[in-house]
């Protein structure tokens, strides 16, 4: 594993077998502290680098598998990411600024993305966190200008996942994959808090697959096919090699997810070459995927582009938000108003995604001004949604909340999925028209045209 610092800042990270190699560039030179560290165990880079003058300090962990190292500077946005099954982070606290917040765990909430409080609290405790190349175990420990924070955040524990008999609705399978139309309120993987009821377990069992041990959260593995992109595009590996994880973990082909509240097409693989080559698609952006939305509004003009970074809501760590700069990533959605409802104050729009952050387009559409019916996390629920609707008069006001009551989901359906087989290279189209709940609320609207 190479790791590549620059101004005393791990840029990114490599596998090579089980050999790490630390180069120091200064003034764009290699400096003079290049060294290498073979791995007889998986390491958690503590370390402490400045100008190379430093020696790189490892500490050997448990397993044999290569840590993931993300590197984070308040004076530049770089980041690098290669999904293991423990993360380490290094956080630089910007020099000659009081970092805000104060308190370590408060402040690696805010600056590592997608992880807890409490999973970072976990780490702190466990004696996982150094401080400029000391051990902290205490929360409240408060930084300082210069610090420079290496955090290590284990894995969560693997579940199992047993088949269960949940029904599906299959629009197209062969030896390879199959097609699935989501329901509302289906959870895609298993996890801490959905362990049975899931996408996962109904292919199980529709494929007569025996229970087996799942990565939970966003665990994956250290293939470059592995990367996620969020919610709308995350790729995970379909039958492990058992050589990747020493428990020979195995999870099955799930390509890309779906929310909980969304509904509509997935595309499932059933080998670990057709799983490769849809992955190897998505991360290309050749997939062909198109959504509707009923939204509060009707955007103008009336179709466009939204290009908004997307990150971990700093104010919310739930959610997701617009971040501009670090913890932002790039997201762009396009979209077209099929219809106006409710006298202007809702429409039918299309949206069209090229990329798949974790909740872009209920994120891009809060963006724009106009979220989602039903969306309660991003604006589309409440009293301050029922009177955009009530506005000019379109409706009463108790009809509109009557028809946000109705709303038990984000009004939001995955209609088309297009992609090119990747074992008999054939273009395949589906699409698949929204469920009940979507075309009531549609209809209620309507009738107020």
């Amino acid at each position: 594993m190479a790791y590549y610092v620059q101004n005393g800042l791990l840029l990114a990270s490599s596998v090579h077998a089980y050999t790490c190699s630390v180069a120091v560039n200064n003034s764009n030179r290699e400096g003079s502290g290049a060294m290498s560290v073979l791995f007889a165990a998986r390491l958690a880079v503590h370390m402490r680098v400045s100008s190379g003058k430093k020696p790189l300090c490892a500490r050997a962990l448990r397993s044999a598998v290569p840590v993931l190292c993300r590197a984070h500077d308040d004076t530049n946005d770089l980041s690098a990411k290669s999904e293991t099954a423990s993360d380490v982070f290094e956080v630089c606290a910007a020099p000659g600024v009081v970092p805000e917040p104060s308190r370590l765990d408060a402040y690696l909430t805010v600056k590592v993305p997608d992880v807890s409080r409490g999973r970072i609290v976990a780490s702190i405790k466990g004696g996982l966190v150094v401080v400029n190349g000391t051990h902290v175990k205490k929360p409240s420990h408060k930084i300082s200008a210069g610090d420079r924070i290496v955090c290590e955040i284990p894995a969560p524990p693997p579940l199992e996942a047993n088949p269960e008999d949940i029904p599906l609705e299959i629009h197209y399978e062969d030896d390879h994959l199959m097609l699935v139309n989501k329901p509302a309120g289906m959870v895609v993987h298993p996890s801490a808090g959905h362990q049975s009821g899931t996408l996962v377990n109904a292919v199980l069992f529709h494929c007569r697959l025996p229970p087996m041990r799942v990565l939970s959260g966003n665990q994956h593995t250290l293939s470059a096919r592995a990367k996620t992109d969020g919610d709308e595009a995350d790729s995970s590996l379909i039958f492990a090699n058992p050589a990747d994880f020493p428990d020979t973990i195995i999870r099955p082909g799930i390509v890309h997810r779906l929310d909980k509240g969304t509904t509509g097409l997935m595309v499932v693989a059933k080998d670990p070459f057709t799983h490769a080559g849809l992955c190897d698609q998505f991360a290309a952006r050749t997939v062909r995927r198109r959504y509707l939305a009923m939204v509060i509004g009707a955007p103008d003009p009336l179709s466009g582009r939204v290009s908004a970074p997307i990150g971990r809501d700093p104010s919310d760590r739930l959610r997701m938000g617009v971040v501009h700069g670090a913890g932002g990533r790039h997201a762009a959605s396009n979209f077209s108003v099929r219809t106006s409802l409710a006298r202007g104050n809702a429409a039918l729009v299309e949206w069209q995604l090229e990329t798949g952050r974790t909740h872009q387009i209920r994120v891009h559409t809060k963006e724009i001004g106009h979220p989602i019916l039903g969306d309660d996390t991003y604006g589309g629920g409440g009293r301050s949604a029922a009177e955009r609707l009530h506005r000019k008069g379109a409706m009463s006001l108790d009809r509109a909340k009557m028809i946000l009551q109705k709303c038990s989901r984000p009004m939001l359906h995955a209609r088309t999925l297009g992609f090119q087989h990747p074992v008999t290279g054939e273009e395949l189209d589906f699409a698949v028209e929204p469920p009940e709940d979507f075309a009531t609320i549609f209809q209620l609207l309507n009738d107020d045209k």
